[in-house]
């Protein structure tokens, strides 16, 4: 056995109610042993685990004391960019009791409508107040994009696309003594052939001027008796 300093080291006694006489009953052939070591306890909240395998620890099993400035935080999850295309556009109406189609070409209020919800989806997820709000607004825009577009179809459909407008004035002039009659007074319509017949057809189809300036449920047989200019 190594040269030990008595300060660091102890007789242990085979016999424990002898006690040594002196110096010489010390150095004895007794067996030394060394004190044992003490170890650090080292408060970690973030681990438990006290197997001697954690790299924090040194050969002899003992935590070692890190500073809090080497720690490095544990990276978080890092949510992917927000991107968006018209090709993301749904291809019906968000909104949950609308069926209508999206229009071919959406107007640029209706894209960036789009774009928008799309964008408070991917912040916010797809039960957002936000999400609720735009899908009314979608849906709105939505039916004036489609009335406009089936309006279209019709002029289509009926060679009206592309207007003369000058012309149509021209014919328009052309009818005005046809027309101040029926635009002046009562008394001078009364005479003029179009308003008698349309009073006729009012009769024989129950029908009324008012509801006709609405455009609403107009009989078959008065749009087929209309004369347009």
């Amino acid at each position: 056995m190594t040269n030990i300093p008595p300060s660091k080291a102890r007789k242990i006694w085979k016999d424990r109610n002898a006690k040594p006489g002196g110096i010489e009953d010390i150095f004895s052939d007794g067996e030394v042993v060394l004190h044992p070591r003490k170890s650090k306890v080292v408060q970690d909240s973030d681990n438990d685990d006290s197997d001697n395998d954690d790299p924090d620890s040194d050969s002899n099993g003992l935590s070692v004391t890190r500073s809090s400035k080497s720690i490095k935080p544990k990276k978080g999850f890092t949510p992917e960019p927000f991107s968006w295309t018209e090709s993301d556009i749904p291809s019906t109406c968000p909104e949950i009791d609308c069926k209508d189609d999206v229009v071919a070409n959406p107007s640029p209020l209706l894209l960036t409508l789009f774009r928008n919800r799309a964008e408070v989806i991917h912040r916010e997820g797809i039960e957002a107040d936000a999400v609720y709000f735009l899908n009314l607004k979608i849906c709105v825009e939505l039916k004036i994009a489609l009335t406009i577009e089936r309006r279209q179809r019709r002029a289509k459909k009926h060679g009206l696309v592309n207007v003369d407008f000058q012309l149509l004035a021209n014919r328009v002039w052309d009818l005005k003594h046809v027309i101040d009659p029926l635009m002046s007074s009562p008394a001078a319509r009364a005479n003029t052939f179009i308003w008698t017949n349309l009073l006729d057809e009012f009769k024989a189809h129950e029908y009324s001027a008012a509801r006709l300036n609405k455009g609403k449920d107009v009989p078959r047989d008065i749009v087929a008796a209309a004369r347009p200019g």
